[in-house]
């Protein structure tokens, strides 16, 4: 048999690289097929992946909140049963935020948009009709109809209101039964996440079994180490944002509202949503906000505005982030450009928004391989020098 291979060894090479060729060749004609069953699968785990994010969003304040109780508690029942009501409480006050979001903003943010989508076509005329006021397009004789674009979003508005009467009985009914079942997944996945939260320790402890399996004892320590401060780089990135985008919204908001603004909460909440996404998002929500006021109240309202707005982000990017965050990433601007821009591409507004700690976790490991192979190299050159002498 030996023989047989080594005379035939030519001719099963070319049958090997020909069966992995045809296998990458089915593999790339089936991505429709692949993509359907990822898609299958992370439908069917969707309420497991919420209630890993809700638990890691969590995990950090019920930390901070059971060491609290397990210094300033006296009643040793509290204390014995501390993470359980860490738990508790910090899920009381989150729905409590929720239901305060649902009850007070959302009904006011609603509004907003109902009143912009109505008046759009009235703004749209008088943006035309600043438009062909100014000298340059008399002096080259263009004109633009603003009765056109008027009927055009007009036309747009009775398409909306056409096809919502259209949809009638079944667009309700498919619309509640959707929503029940978003519902029945989004309590699992809260439940799942107070368990994840319960047994967090149980799970840490399998996971350095699981590493300890797979690798040499004295080195569980140090992937333990690193692991950890992955966690941390993820976890203070993500709370420094959400901190800064809700303080944006809110100053943002007040600021607009003083200012006489008529959609002063939707931009204040769209300017601290867009503050996630660092660079672009300043830069987009400025200039949507700048043109949205613009049409609203004017153009020199929108001036006035603007420049409140850009000192706002100066003072966020360059006072509040830094404060916030504490110890920087030390990743560099153009680094940060171009996470954002493949981040968003490839995984769309999660990818932006994740892009930055990704590139700071896979920065550590790139330094941990560099100072590794230094190390190999200078004890190997240390070596042969010893060899010589």
């Amino acid at each position: 048999m030996l023989k047989f291979f080594k005379k035939y060894s030519k001719w099963v090479s070319v049958f090997i690289l020909g069966v992995a060729l045809i296998a990458v060749y089915k593999t790339f004609n089936s991505f429709e097929f692949l993509g359907n069953l990822l898609y299958t699968v992370v439908k069917a785990v969707s309420p497991f992946i919420l209630a890993f994010v809700v638990a890691y969003l969590l995990n950090i304040p019920i930390t901070k909140l059971r060491g609290l109780i397990e210094k300033r508690v006296k009643v040793e029942f509290i204390r014995k049963h501390s993470l359980a009501f860490s738990i508790a409480a910090v899920y009381v006050l989150a729905l409590v935020a929720v239901a305060f979001l649902l009850g007070a903003i959302l009904p006011a943010l609603f509004r907003n948009l109902i009143d912009m989508a109505t008046n759009l076509p009235q703004y749209a005329e008088d943006a035309v009709d600043y438009i062909n006021g100014l000298p340059v397009m008399g002096t080259f004789g263009i004109k633009i109809n603003s009765a056109d674009i008027n009927e055009f979003f007009k036309g747009i508005l009775r398409s909306i209101n056409n096809n919502a009467y259209a949809a009638g009985i079944f667009s309700i009914t498919s619309g509640l039964m959707s929503f029940a079942s978003e519902a029945v997944k989004i309590f699992i996945g809260l439940i799942a996440s107070v368990y994840m939260l319960v047994d967090k320790e149980r799970i840490l402890r399998g996971l350095r079994r699981i590493i300890t399996a797979f690798s040499k004892s004295d080195k569980t320590e140090q992937v333990m180490e690193r692991f950890s401060y992955i966690n941390m780089i993820f976890t203070q990135y993500i709370y420094s944002r959400l901190i800064c985008c809700m303080i944006m919204a809110v100053v943002c908001s007040i600021i607009l509202s003083i200012m006489g603004e008529k959609y002063a909460l939707l931009l204040g909440i769209f300017i601290g949503v867009m503050d996630i996404i660092p660079y672009f998002g300043s830069i987009i929500s400025w200039i949507v906000g700048a043109i949205i006021m613009a049409i609203s109240g004017g153009l020199m309202h929108s001036v006035w505005c603007s420049i409140l707005m850009l000192i706002m982000q100066q003072i966020d990017g360059n006072v509040i982030a830094p404060r916030v965050m504490g110890s920087r990433l030390e990743i560099r601007p153009l680094t940060i450009i171009i996470a954002v821009s493949v981040g968003g591409t490839l995984f769309g507004f999660v990818g932006m928004i994740i892009s930055v700690p990704v590139v700071a976790v896979l920065k550590l490991v790139f330094t941990d391989y560099l100072q590794l192979r230094e190390t190999a190299v200078q004890a190997e050159a240390e070596a042969s020098e010893a060899e010589e002498d």
